[in-house]
């Protein structure tokens, strides 16, 4: 049963049906009095009394407060001064005829001193056809080094120098300043009088001055002569060599050659290399260019390499420890420089840095106006962040000790145990090294290539007859023909053939998919 709701609890019921009731009957006597049409009095009378007594019996409720709106702070606006205008320059009455002077530099570094001079000339019809009175003098001064002599000298490069190499200061006494010295700076200011008139081919100040010295040393007791060069160390990322490490280098420098200078004849040419496919594509492009576009000279070049690669194989600037010097030192000759001091390609040679020796050979040629290079294995022995973009040392503190005319008769791979008993016993001609100093010893980071396994000969089938069945009493014997052997393709009944020889494939690196070979001409 429903239960009536009360005011309060344990009030009389009939209180209850009264708050019900009462209500009700004043809403119906408001009715009659207005549909009856009571007199006015009786209506105001109820106007007024009535939403009293209704509120008696229901309260009205609280109305719920609205929620105040947050008010954001409007940030003070900071109101800027109008500037005043600037009053316009008044107009020259005359010529002006300035003189200015700044200095500045270039992208490499080249201090770059500018000056504007201008003088009065004549009507500009006749100035256009004058090109002297409109004319840029650009005049580049440059101040040529000496070379260094003394230990005291090569010491402040590296101070560790009169330590590695002990007797280096008794070497110097007699020594002499190499004419490879003058000529690589007479090369570099030859090349900078070439292309003057472009400014971005001019050479950075630590390009120009990359050599601190040059000296020829010769020991008076064992009369070895070597080539004694302080410079920096760029790298040089150049070299493959299909037979050894068929493998594609995509991290290789955009200016990477598959060869080096330093090169021998291939072993296994039936395996192209994986540098031969995208010089042919590069042959492609640059033959297919316009007639006005196409560069003859690359397309040559292009082509030379390709012959080359497929005859030759070379160092590996990641596995083989070598130096780069320039050209001009293998050339040059005669009366001009000592036969005794010209390097040759295969010679031996130790680098020092700091208190550090390697040993290493000559194996690339480089442009020359430049000196100080080495392949990147020797580079990363030295600083392991180094790479074609990033140099391991760029002050000039790196010691190229070259004993010239010492290069094995036959190139061939470097054989790395044989370069540092070699390089060790050259040291030993010129004083040797100190005794808290050692030559490094390179290890082999090329794989030994898995001979592939030669199949035993197997004999040769011998026909045996099958067994006769024995005759019964009522039959004669009658005997089973002997059967003929299948002759075998690599085998020829009674005669033991050897099998074909595999071909060996280059290490690590599978069967490659047959492209055009180049032709082939005898090597000069």
């Amino acid at each position: 049963m429903m239960e009536l709701p009360r005011a309060r609890r344990g009030a009389p019921l009939f209180g209850c049906v009264g708050k019900l009731l009462v209500p009700a009957g004043i809403a119906a006597l408001v009715g009659f009095a207005c549909g009856l049409g009571a007199p006015e009095t009786w209506r105001r009378t109820l106007a007024e009394h009535l939403p009293s007594t209704l509120g008696r019996f229901f309260p009205t409720p609280t109305p719920t407060p609205a929620p105040t709106p947050l008010v954001t702070p409007t940030p003070a606006l900071t109101l800027r001064p109008t500037p005043t205008p600037e009053p316009p320059r008044p107009l020259p009455a005359q010529p002006v005829l300035p003189k200015t002077r700044e200095v500045a530099k270039l992208a490499n570094g080249t201090q770059l001193r500018t000056a504007l001079e201008t003088e009065a000339g004549w009507l500009a019809s006749y100035e256009r056809e004058t090109p002297a009175d409109y004319a840029l003098d650009l005049r580049l001064q440059i101040k040529v080094p000496v070379a260094s002599q003394t230990i005291t000298d090569l010491a402040r490069t590296n101070p560790a120098l009169p330590v590695v190499l002990p007797k280096l200061g008794t070497l110097l006494e007699t020594a002499q300043v190499s004419r490879f010295y003058h000529g690589i700076y007479q090369l570099k200011t030859e090349f900078l009088q070439r292309n003057l008139g472009r400014l971005d081919q001019l050479l950075a100040p630590d390009v120009f001055y990359d050599t601190e010295t040059v000296l020829e040393l010769q020991d008076p007791d064992s009369k070895r002569h070597a080539l004694f060069i302080q410079t920096d160390m760029q790298v040089d990322a150049d070299g493959s060599d299909a037979d050894r490490l068929n493998v594609f280098d995509t991290a290789a420098d955009p200016d990477f050659q598959p060869l080096t200078s330093y090169r021998w004849p291939r072993r296994n040419p039936a395996v192209p290399s994986v540098y031969l496919r995208p010089l042919q594509d590069r042959l492609a492009r640059l033959q297919t260019e316009p007639a006005n576009r196409r560069d003859a000279t690359a397309i040559e070049d292009t082509k030379l390499t390709i012959a080359q690669l497929g005859r030759y194989s070379s160092l590996i600037a990641k596995t083989d420890p070598f130096i780069v010097l320039p050209g001009f030192m293998v050339r040059s000759g005669g009366s001009s420089v000592k036969s005794v001091y010209q390097p040759k390609l295969g010679d031996y040679a130790v680098v020092i840095a700091g208190d550090r020796a390697f040993p290493a050979i000559f194996g690339d040629i480089g442009p020359s106006y430049k000196l100080g290079e080495a392949s990147l294995r020797l580079a990363q022995a030295i600083d392991p962040n180094a790479n074609a973009n990033h140099s391991p040392v760029h002050d000039l503190k790196i010691t190229y000790v070259v004993f010239p005319h010492t290069a094995e008769s036959t190139p061939g791979p470097p054989d790395l145990n044989r370069m540092r008993a070699r390089c060790l016993a050259l040291l030993t001609e010129i004083g040797g090294l100190g005794p808290n100093t050692t030559l490094h010893t390179w290890a082999n980071l090329i794989p030994a290539p898995t001979p592939t396994p030669t199949p035993a000969p197997s004999p040769s089938p011998t026909p045996t007859a099958s067994p006769t069945p024995s005759p019964t009493p009522s039959q004669a014997p009658t005997p089973s023909p002997a059967p003929t052997p299948k002759p075998s393709p690599s085998l020829v009944p009674g005669v033991l053939s050897t099998p074909a020889p595999t071909p060996i494939s280059a290490p690590n690196n599978p069967t490659p998919t047959p492209w055009p070979t180049p032709s082939r001409t005898p090597a000069k």
